[in-house]
């Protein structure tokens, strides 16, 4: 199962808060320009309040400010927008509580409703356009609430009922760092869970696809199965038609009689092998041992005691440069030098003892690995047939193979993640080679 990087998750969601904070804190500058300019207009203008109009202007100029710099600055300097929004989102809020302040301080009609009206829009307008800094809106909207208070108590007396009036923007304030909280941690958990969602769904995708391959890759096995096995099948049943009874009588036709039981009982070896070598292959993927590091050292070891009587019978020399340690399954990795050391046994050149050569190079994360051999060789045309199930060369028809050793081979090869190939030199011989991880992949 696909694991989350948690930093990268971390990274992946200070970004999203980043672009997230520059898209709403230009809304918000917008916003700010046309409301504040509007209201700096009616307050000094119509509602002759005088300076005290002014207190527009310290929202205003960072809204004009942010704005600037969100189209060009902020989007290249991205870990600045954050601060900058919390800036933009303070100075509206200090600029609502200058306002309220200086209503209270000249005893204007209807200071505490106007005051009281202004301080809980500027509230609200934080928590609508605060997405990506709710951290800080404790500090945004509760430090300039608790100044503008003390301001007023201390600059004049305010009645008990414009008191009271006052309190509202410290209940939505609460309110609103409250929601912002729980907001803060639904987002960072939803962001945690479409990561997941998409992270599952790639690798679904990769299992449908590698499903799908098995799949077409099973059709082609049996479709190759059926069609061998009813070559063996005919031949049995053409014999046993041809076998009467009442020939069997005298020494010539018990001589022929023999011989068609000898040819029937071969063909039904060769089946027998067949089908183990068919279920083997079969079940490749579902009998392998846990990944380890394997010295192919050993492995070679392992696989000459095995064949120790084909090599003496063949006079074979295997000749191996230092192999490496690789990351696999032991047992599988037996089974692929064995067969591919057995390919080189058997496909030999007549009267020639074969000589096997091992070795390794380096390929970054993985080694590749060669084994060169002085057989018959075959037509480089047939490189990849060899590697399919059942597809014996004519070259190879007198082989008493299975057909399934090489195709077995490179489904080891691709259940470690490397990839398989053939050089063939017809008549002098074929270079096998194959890759393998050097460690766990991730």
């Amino acid at each position: 199962m696909a694991i989350l990087d948690e930093q990268a998750l971390r990274r992946d969601y200070q970004h999203e808060l980043q672009a997230t904070s520059l898209r709403y804190g230009r809304m918000m500058a917008g916003v700010a320009i046309l409301v504040l300019g509007y209201m700096f207009i009616n307050d000094y203008f119509i509602m002759d309040v005088g300076t005290l109009a002014l207190a527009r202007m310290v929202g205003f100029i960072p809204g004009v400010v942010f704005m600037v710099l969100s189209f060009g600055y902020l989007k290249r300097h991205p870990r600045h927008t954050i601060p900058a929004h919390v800036i933009l989102l303070t100075s509206l809020m200090v600029s609502s509580g200058l306002f309220s302040v200086g209503l209270f301080h000249k005893a204007l009609a209807g200071s505490a409703y106007g005051a009281a009206g202004t301080m809980q829009a500027a509230v609200l307008a934080m928590f609508v356009f605060c997405n990506g800094v709710r951290k800080y809106l404790w500090a945004i909207v509760a430090i300039p609430l608790v100044l503008t208070l003390a301001a007023i108590l201390m600059c004049c007396a305010p009645t008990r009922v414009e008191l009271t009036l006052f309190y509202t923007p410290f209940i939505t304030a609460v309110c609103v760092i409250a929601a912002a909280v729980s907001q803060a941690r639904m987002a960072a958990r939803s962001f945690h869970m479409s990561r997941l969602v998409e992270l599952h769904k790639d690798e679904l995708e990769e299992k449908a696809e590698a499903l799908q391959l098995a799949n077409n890759e099973l059709q082609q096995f049996a479709s190759a199965v059926a069609h061998d096995l009813k070559v063996p099948l005919h031949s049995i049943r053409t014999v046993l038609k041809t076998m009467d009874p009442e020939s069997c009588r005298d020494k010539d036709g018990k001589k022929a009689m023999a011989e068609h039981m000898s040819f029937v009982t071969g063909t039904a070896d060769r089946m027998s092998k067949m089908i183990a070598s068919m279920l083997n292959y079969a079940c490749l993927e579902n009998s392998s041992e846990a990944f380890r590091n394997v010295s192919l050292e050993d492995v070679l070891e392992a696989v000459k005691l095995n064949l120790k009587q084909p090599i003496e019978e063949s006079g074979a020399e295997i000749f191996a440069e230092p192999l490496p340690v690789v990351w696999g399954d032991r047992m599988q990795l037996t089974t692929l030098l064995q067969e591919l050391l057995v390919n080189a046994i058997k496909y030999r050149k007549p009267g020639i003892s074969p000589s096997i050569r091992l070795d390794a190079a380096d390929a970054g994360d993985e080694v590749r690995i060669h084994i060169r051999d002085n057989g018959i060789g075959f037509d480089v045309k047939h490189k990849r047939a060899v590697f399919r199930p059942y597809q014996q060369l004519k070259t190879h028809a007198k082989g008493d193979g299975s057909g399934i050793g090489l195709a077995s081979c490179a489904k080891i090869v691709k259940l470690h993640g490397g990839t398989i190939g053939v050089d063939p030199v017809l008549d002098e011989g074929s270079t096998f080679y194959f890759t393998l991880p050097k460690r766990a992949r991730t």
